[in-house]
């Protein structure tokens, strides 16, 4: 083969283009890749879903409002009801540590709190 072959240069020209192609497909590859574009990506998928969610959530609630203030009753509880049962539960009185003195014919009672080391739950 000669350079100036017909075949020769056709096969050059194949080759040319197949390169091109592979390079414009290995940039898509990098840019669908990328991290920018793949949490676009996610962001993107995230927002519609619970678009969607909100969406049936609204219908859910305009077709029973009962069960629904039901659900939001129960699931403020299970967070509330501890917090309740602490602030109100009885705490012990704090025991006192004290003496008897006379001063002058008169009993004194001195007497100070003993410290009270409250269980963390």
């Amino acid at each position: 083969m000669t350079p100036t072959d017909p075949q020769e240069r056709e096969a050059r020209v194949r080759a040319d283009r197949a390169r091109d192609r592979m390079l414009a497909t290995l940039g898509e590859l990098q840019r669908r890749l990328s991290p920018r574009t793949v949490a676009q990506n996610v962001w993107d998928s995230a927002v519609e879903r619970s678009t969607d969610a909100a969406e049936d959530a609204a219908v859910f609630v305009k077709a029973r409002p009962n069960v629904a203030v039901g659900g939001l009753t129960a699931v403020v509880g299970l967070f509330a009801i501890p917090r309740l049962i602490r602030a109100f539960r009885r705490k012990p009185k704090p025991a006192l540590a004290g003496t008897d003195i006379h001063s002058g014919g008169k009993p004194l009672w001195l007497a100070a709190p003993v410290p009270y080391e409250e269980k963390q739950p």
